[in-house]
């Protein structure tokens, strides 16, 4: 379903001509340059404002595009030759092999630690008051703090679903 009031949706890919194309006259300074001059000339806001003093998306957009740059450049290099570097292929089962060792190591440490606690009083006195504590955490309390913590690649993506 297509919302009609914000359409046309623009793909991230075509977002340049809003901050790079500074002839365009959708070009960010351009557009609310005009809109800061209207405003100044009514005394809604005071002379000398700019655009870049307002508008944020400009640098967060050329941030954008550095992360992808960079991550483009991480999945060619990783891919190897037997992969074409447009296809995805390759990059998911990189990822989906690093989140099962990953979910591996964890479920093994997690049943040592689980076996160890039940055979030894002074482990089970350290461990059951963290566990204790840890299980009466809503999940939705700890999603931001697993994103802050862990970042928002797959594997704590996993993590926090398993939780």
């Amino acid at each position: 379903m297509r919302c009609r009031n914000l359409d046309p949706f623009v793909p991230f890919v075509k977002q340049c001509k809003y901050f790079d194309d500074k002839s365009n006259p959708e070009y960010y300074a351009n557009s609310m340059g005009a809109l800061i001059k209207s405003l100044e000339d009514s005394g809604s806001v005071r002379k000398g404002v700019t655009p870049d003093q307002l508008i944020w998306a400009s640098p967060m957009y050329h941030e954008m595009v550095d992360y992808k740059n960079k991550s483009d450049s991480l999945f060619t290099s990783g891919q190897g030759s037997s992969c074409p570097p447009t296809s995805r292929r390759c990059s998911r089962k990189r990822i989906s092999s690093t989140t099962g060792s990953t979910i591996w190591t964890l479920c093994v440490l997690g049943l040592s630690l689980g076996l160890t606690s039940a055979r030894l009083i002074g482990v089970r006195a350290v461990l059951d008051p963290i566990v204790l504590t840890l299980g009466t955490i809503p999940v939705l309390v700890t999603a931001p703090f697993f994103l802050i913590w862990f970042g928002t690649e797959r594997a704590p993506q996993v993590g926090l679903l398993t939780r």
